[in-house]
């Protein structure tokens, strides 16, 4: 599989939008409308293009070509490793589920995705997320079982955080925003910074999460989740909103080191973007309360530039499947 620059924009292009009319996609991509066809030709012989004549340009009698992915070119599969247990799905070159499992051992695992890969022959990768380890040297030193039954399928993998993830997806389906934090907050604190485009890393090579650094002596990731503040307990939403409200000097702190995260980060790299995501910061007046103490900081700040971002319900049961188009897009 060898695409070019222009092609691989193309299916990006396509994969967001689904099926647009060569001259729309000649202006999104900045060449000619003969470059749309040049470069679509090769991909729709090969089959991971589809043409149609749709679109009506206006003019009587006539219709205008169009271009859609063709959702059976390849299948991509993607593991959510959780607590105890793997979330399985599969989906198409439209990012459409065909199908999900979840999975309790690791010997079911590598059955099913020897199952898989007999029902879907042309599967493009195998995505995995995973939740709860801060360095992935961890994670790869207490599962290697697991990573033995990636090897063993002879597919390629890529391991990425979940918030990794997340940050990546956004990134995909807004283009346009180049510097983009991204901050998640229930039931956990966690965090991406994404540079023209591209995700900070740390030495191991793993997206830096600025949540991590050091706040009145704990870090904003492991002194102020869920899991800590409410004593293991694992309240609905609201519940547990409810009592993050209540004890007001953890609230206090917690907005405060999430205000200062936010600031530093955009002194550093000017953001265009701070993706505000998980039902945290979804609440109005924790919102506000982070508004209020972000510009009590820097008076100067540009809140227009906050963005609400709940998108679990759209995607998660595809969230690592789709980190496969974007590793190969």
């Amino acid at each position: 599989m060898d695409y070019s620059d222009t092609q691989k924009r193309l299916i990006r292009t396509l994969f967001v939008h689904k099926c647009l009319p060569n001259r729309v996609l000649a202006g999104r991509l900045g060449i000619s409308f003969p470059g749309v066809t040049l470069t679509a030709e090769p991909l729709v012989k090969s089959g991971v293009l589809l043409k149609g004549k749709e679109a009506p340009t206006g003019k009587v009698g006539r219709t205008e070509e169009n271009l859609s992915l063709n959702p059976n070119a390849y299948s991509m599969v993607g593991i959510d490793v959780r607590n105890h247990s793997y979330f399985v799905s599969v989906t198409d070159f439209v990012g459409e589920v065909k199908e999900t499992k979840r999975i309790l051992a690791l010997t079911e695992l590598s059955s099913y995705l020897e199952e898989i890969k007999g029902k879907f022959p042309t599967i493009l990768g195998i995505g995995v997320t995973v939740r709860g380890y801060i360095n992935f040297g961890r994670f790869f030193e207490e599962n290697m079982d697991f990573i033995s039954v990636l090897d063993e399928t002879k597919v390629p993998y890529h391991c990425l955080s979940y918030i990794e993830s997340l940050a990546a997806i956004y990134n995909l389906y807004h283009p346009e925003d180049k510097n983009v934090l991204v901050l998640k907050y229930g039931p956990y604190v966690d965090s991406a910074l994404f540079i023209n485009g591209h995700a900070v890393k740390d030495k191991n090579g793993i997206a830096a999460d600025i949540s991590r650094t050091y706040y009145e002596g704990a870090t904003l990731g492991e002194g102020y989740s869920f899991r800590a503040l409410l004593n293991g307990d694992k309240p609905e939403a609201p519940e547990a909103i409810a009592r993050l409200k209540e004890d007001h000097a953890q609230y206090e702190r917690l907005i405060n080191a999430l205000a200062m995260a936010i600031v530093n980060c955009d002194a550093i790299a000017s953001l265009d973007r701070v993706v505000l995501t998980g039902y945290t910061l979804q609440d109005e007046d924790i919102s506000d309360d982070l508004e209020d103490a972000i510009l009590e900081i820097n008076p100067d700040y540009d809140i227009t530039k906050h963005r609400h971002y709940d998108i679990y319900q759209d995607i998660k049961d595809k969230k690592a499947s789709l980190q496969v188009f974007i590793d190969n897009f």
